[in-house]
C-alpha cells in the first residue's frame, strides 16, 4: 500500500504573509505608483521580523525614509497574523490622519479615531475592537485616564520621542497662572523662601517682561520633600472644581517621585520617569514599537516611555540614498547680523507657494507681520485675492487638527485668526484712499485688544472707511458670522 500523501499549504495561501515584508508584495489595493519597497525599508524590517517576539522593540528610521509604511506593515502583519487588536499612536490629529490617509493608499485597512471618544464613529471603532482594522489615533487617545482604546495588544508609537509630553501628560499636574491664580501664588509663596529672589520676585509681578516670563526654575528636590504637606494640602483645597484634578487624581502620593517645574505662566508637577507600568492599556499589550529619526542613547527612549530595557534596532546602512527629503538647519547668526540677513530671508519665503514661520511668542511673530503691512500694495493686493507672498499670523489652535485644510483657502482662515472681533480685519482691509496710511501693524494688537471691551473706545482712531463699512455691517458685535464654506470675502471687504 502506498503511504498517503502529505499536503503542505503554505501561510501565503491560506491569507497571511510570511513576514511584514512579504505582506507588502501580497497589498493588491496599493496605488500603482507604490511599486517597491526601498532597500533600507526591506532591511528593517526583516531585522523587526528576527526580533518580533520582544515585548519592547525601537526601530530607527530618519525623516523621509518611509517610517510610516515600515509601521503600518508591521501593525498590519501583527493583526494579520495574530488577529491582535493594533494602536497607532500619532503625537498629534492632524499626523494621525496624515497616516490614515497614507493607510488608505497603501490598501492597509484603518480606522481613524482622533477627537473626542465618544464620538468616534461606531463601524471603525468595530473593525478596531474586532481586529478588522488598525485603529490610528494618538498618544492622547490611549495615555488617558479613562480610554476607549484600552485593550490594545500592539501599539506602534510613531515618533516616540515627540511622544513625551503626551505620555507624562497623565501623570502630571499644570497649575495655570491665569486659570488657577490662587493655586499658583500658593505655589509660589511656600517656597518664597528657596526660589532664587529675581525668579521669586518675576513671578509676583503681573507685569514682568517677555525675557522674564521665559525663564523655567526646577526646584531642588529636597525641598520639595521637605514641603510635601504643604504641597498636598494646596492642592487638595484648591483642585476640586477644574481640570487640575484629573492629574492630581493619579499623582496624589507620589510626589517624592516628581519634579517641580516654575515659570511666569504655569508650574508643572511631573513624575520623573512616567509609571507606564501602571497603566494596563499601555502595560498589558503583547508588544510595543517605538519608532524614532533617532534613537539616542543612555537610556532615554527607556525613560521617556517608562521601560526597563528596549531592544534597538538601527537604521540600515545606506539609507540615505533613498529618501524623500532631508532637513536643512541654516544658522545664519553665527556670520550674519539680522540686518544683513533679513531682507534674503524675506525676499526667499515670499517667493515660496507655502512657508512655515515657528516663533516662540507672539511678540516673536509680529515682528514678521509687520513686514508690507503698512504699504498700499497690501491691501490693494488683499482684495483682489492676491495673497502670496503676506505673512499670516496663525495661532496654535488653528493648527491643531489640520495645516492642509485650512491653508488651501487661507483668507478664510485669515478672517477666523485675526477677526475674533471684526474691527481688526477692517482696520487691515480699510482702503487707504488719498493716500492716508493702512492702521499700522503695530497697531493691530493693541486694536484687538481694545475691541474686546463692549464699547470699544478705540473705534474712533480707525481709519474713515470702517464708517461706511459700518453701515453696511461688517464692524461691530452685529456682524453676521462670516461664511467659511464660500471662497468670497466677507461683504465690505471688497
Amino acid at each position: 500500500m502506498k503511504p498517503p500523501i502529505k499536503l503542505k499549504l503554505s501561510t501565503a495561501s491560506s491569507g497571511i504573509p510570511d513576514s511584514p515584508e512579504s505582506l507588502f508584495r501580497d497589498l493588491k489595493n496599493r496605488q500603482p505608483h507604490i511599486q517597491h519597497l526601498w532597500a533600507h525599508q526591506a532591511d528593517i524590517l526583516r531585522s523587526y521580523h528576527g526580533l518580533h517576539t520582544r515585548e519592547d522593540l525601537a526601530l530607527e528610521l530618519p525623516t523621509g525614509t518611509g517610517k510610516t509604511l515600515v509601521g503600518l506593515l508591521i501593525s498590519e502583519w501583527r493583526r494579520l497574523t495574530f488577529r491582535e487588536r493594533v494602536a497607532y499612536l500619532c503625537p498629534t490629529r492632524q499626523l494621525a490622519r496624515q497616516v490614515g490617509a497614507r493607510a488608505a493608499e497603501y490598501g492597509l485597512k484603518a480606522s481613524v479615531l482622533v477627537g473626542k471618544q465618544v464620538q468616534y464613529p461606531l463601524a471603525e471603532f468595530a473593525a478596531y475592537e474586532s481586529a478588522a482594522a488598525i485603529a490610528i489615533t494618538t498618544y492622547s487617545g490611549l495615555f488617558n485616564t479613562n480610554p476607549r482604546i484600552h485593550d490594545p495588544q500592539t501599539v506602534i508609537l510613531d515618533d516616540a520621542h515627540a511622544g513625551e509630553n503626551y505620555i507624562s501628560k497623565l501623570w502630571s499636574v499644570t497649575i495655570s497662572r491665569k486659570d488657577q491664580p490662587s493655586l499658583y501664588r500658593s505655589l509660589v509663596n511656600a517656597f518664597s523662601d528657596v526660589l532664587p529672589q529675581s525668579q521669586y520676585a518675576t513671578f509676583q509681578d503681573d507685569q514682568a517682561s517677555f525675557e522674564d516670563r521665559d525663564t523655567v526654575e526646577l526646584l531642588p528636590g529636597p525641598h520639595l520633600i521637605e514641603r510635601r504637606q504643604t504641597v498636598e494640602a494646596a492642592l487638595n483645597k484648591h483642585t476640586a472644581e477644574d481640570d487640575v484634578y484629573y492629574g492630581w487624581k493619579v499623582l496624589n502620593g507620589h510626589l517624592e517621585a516628581c519634579s517641580v517645574f516654575f515659570s511666569w505662566a504655569e508650574i508643572l508637577i511631573r513624575p520623573w520617569v512616567p509609571p507606564t507600568a501602571t497603566h494596563a492599556p499601555f502595560a498589558s499589550a503583547n508588544q510595543r514599537v517605538y519608532m524614532s529619526a533617532t534613537l539616542g542613547a543612555a537610556g532615554e527612549l527607556e525613560r521617556i516611555a517608562g521601560i526597563l530595557s528596549i531592544t534597538r534596532i538601527a537604521a540600515p546602512a545606506g539609507w540615505e540614498k533613498q529618501s524623500t527629503g532631508r532637513r536643512l538647519f541654516l544658522m545664519p547668526d553665527r556670520s550674519f547680523t539680522s540686518n544683513e540677513y533679513m531682507p534674503w530671508l524675506l525676499q526667499f519665503i515670499s517667493e515660496q507657494n507655502r512657508s512655515l514661520i515657528l516663533s516662540s511668542s507672539g511678540t516673536a511673530a509680529g515682528a514678521i507681520r509687520k513686514v508690507d503691512q503698512g504699504s498700499r500694495n497690501f491691501a490693494a493686493d488683499f482684495a483682489r485675492g492676491r495673497y502670496r507672498g503676506y505673512p499670516r499670523h496663525l495661532h496654535a489652535k488653528t493648527l491643531r487638527d489640520s495645516l492642509t485644510e485650512r491653508t488651501l483657502r487661507w483668507h478664510r482662515l485669515a478672517w477666523r485668526c485675526m477677526s475674533r472681533h471684526h474691527s481688526v480685519w477692517v482696520a487691515i482691509l480699510g482702503k487707504p484712499a488719498g493716500g492716508v496710511p493702512l492702521v499700522p501693524p503695530g497697531a493691530l494688537e493693541s486694536l484687538a485688544r481694545q475691541s474686546a471691551h463692549a464699547d470699544h473706545p478705540g473705534r474712533r482712531t480707525m481709519h474713515p472707511s470702517c464708517n461706511r463699512l459700518r453701515r453696511r455691517g461688517t464692524c461691530r458685535a452685529e456682524t453676521p458670522s462670516p461664511d467659511f464654506s464660500s471662497d468670497r470675502l466677507p461683504e465690505g471687504g471688497r
